[in-house]
């Protein structure tokens, strides 16, 4: 992954900022106890995720939930840039200072849950409209969960669900369970600033 910028505390890109590791306030941070499940960073396709709803305003304006979200990057850009009321869950509390950071850092009202992936049910989702993640499905004991996340997104109403991925093999298994449905395409998106990175959205509507 390159970096393109030459600061070395903040990335400041599609109007939103990251603080990095060299910050203070991040650095602050380091004596608290560390993310698990690789929640400890802001992944590469973050930024793809982040361009593609730039670039198509697919949740503007809309009742959105960051999934897995980890620093909450994706959710923090919806809230701050296309006015969406954003929900933002993850099943590691350790995330949240992180998280906490970004969000005063951008003027964005947190709205934080700690909850685990199985428990996100109706009482949540049928006040949503999108679900948004990246990076999530990273090994393949998480496949069946999301599948079945997904089921119960859409019984509960949600219209749209994205999920960005740099094409691991369980992302792309749990692709293949979903492919063949009514409503869901695969897209190749690939973003040079403010990382270079390529990968894919599985979108499902």
């Amino acid at each position: 992954m390159k970096i393109k910028n030459k600061n070395r505390d903040v990335i400041s890109s599609h109007g939103v900022k990251l603080l990095l590791p060299g910050s203070k306030k991040m650095g602050g941070l380091r004596k608290q106890p560390k993310p698990v499940d690789h929640g400890h960073k802001v992944w590469p396709t973050t930024w793809m995720l982040i361009d593609y709803l730039k670039e198509t305003g697919a949740a503007k304006n809309k009742r959105v939930l960051e999934l897995a979200c980890g620093w909450g990057l994706p959710g923090i850009f919806c809230s701050k840039v296309l006015n969406s009321k954003v929900t933002w869950i993850d099943g590691d509390e350790k995330v949240y200072p992180f998280y906490k950071i970004l969000a005063e850092e951008n003027g964005v009202e947190e709205n934080f849950i700690h909850m685990d992936l199985n428990k996100v049910g109706r009482r949540i989702l049928e006040n949503i409209d999108i679900v948004i993640a990246s990076d999530m499905c990273f090994c393949d004991t998480l496949i069946d969960p999301i599948r079945r996340f997904i089921n119960r997104a859409k019984d509960a109403g949600v219209s749209q669900i994205y999920i960005s991925d740099p094409g691991r093999w369980p992302f792309e298994d749990l692709t293949e369970l979903l492919i063949k449905k009514k409503g869901v395409e695969l897209i190749d998106w690939k973003t040079d600033y403010p990382v270079k990175t390529a990968g894919k959205i599985l979108c499902l509507r």
